[in-house]
């Protein structure tokens, strides 16, 4: 069986969530295995993706050249938010 854009999204929404939510944010500054990214530099890209994947979904323009700093407030809590607008936009006919 085939699965659509949004239902692959959603898996790997459900796979990404709890690690999200599980990060300290005493963890943030430490490394990854990508030497580019500490833990706050990666969930900041995960959030940019997710953010301009609902505008390509959208048909609107998507911007990755700027880098935002989502890791403020209710950062995961947000996070959960955005990848649930993600997985609905996507499963707009036409997306």
């Amino acid at each position: 069986m085939t699965q659509t854009i949004s239902e692959l999204l959603e898996a790997a929404a459900d796979r990404a969530l709890p690690v999200v939510r599980g990060i300290d944010d005493g963890q943030l500054d430490r490394r990854t295995p990508c030497a580019e990214y500490d833990v706050r530099a990666l969930v900041n890209h995960l959030f940019q993706v997710v953010v301009n994947f609902q505008a390509l979904a959208a048909r609107e323009e998507a911007d990755f050249s700027q880098e935002p700093d989502f890791v403020t407030g209710d950062w995961r809590g947000r996070f959960g938010a955005e990848t649930a607008r993600l997985v609905e936009a996507w499963g707009v006919p036409g997306a």
